[in-house]
């Protein structure tokens, strides 16, 4: 059986948890990234399961560099979706560090790595993958 007695979830560890989204908060970081030519974004928990950080990199100037605006899991993989950096824009050559955090409301199990989903990160609407290591890590070059 899936569902336990009394049909609270927190009574049967094999109940998957539900379908939920998140919006990222963006928080300061003085992190630095290495470039990253495939994606442009790191991941890394800080949580397993819980808690994980984003950042990306780009200009000083508003509007040069992707910002997330939703992340969604339904426990075994995970979706966020960019506003990308506005191509139309001057923007100067500092390049730096931008940080997010995603906290689910209801934690998933992490046993190894998830793949994650990245929608509109570059722009036009394409979608590249990118991997969530098991263990939390340091974001740091």
């Amino acid at each position: 059986p899936t569902g336990s007695p009394t049909g609270d979830p927190s009574e049967n560890p094999t109940t998957v948890p539900p379908e939920q989204g998140a919006t990222p908060v963006e928080f300061d970081t003085d992190a630095q990234l290495p470039p990253s030519p495939e994606t442009g974004v790191t991941l890394t928990w800080t949580v397993p399961g819980e808690t994980f950080h984003i950042y990306t990199r780009g200009s000083s100037t508003d509007g040069c560099y992707p910002v997330p605006t939703e992340a969604w899991t339904d426990g075994e993989t995970i979706e966020l979706t960019f506003d990308p950096a506005n191509a139309g824009l001057n923007c100067t050559t500092d390049i730096v560090t931008y940080g997010w955090e995603v906290t689910w409301d209801v934690p998933i199990e992490v046993n190894d790595e998830i793949m994650v989903t990245l929608t509109d990160v570059l722009g036009m609407g394409h979608t590249l993958s990118a991997i969530l290591p098991a263990e939390p890590g340091a974001p740091v070059a």
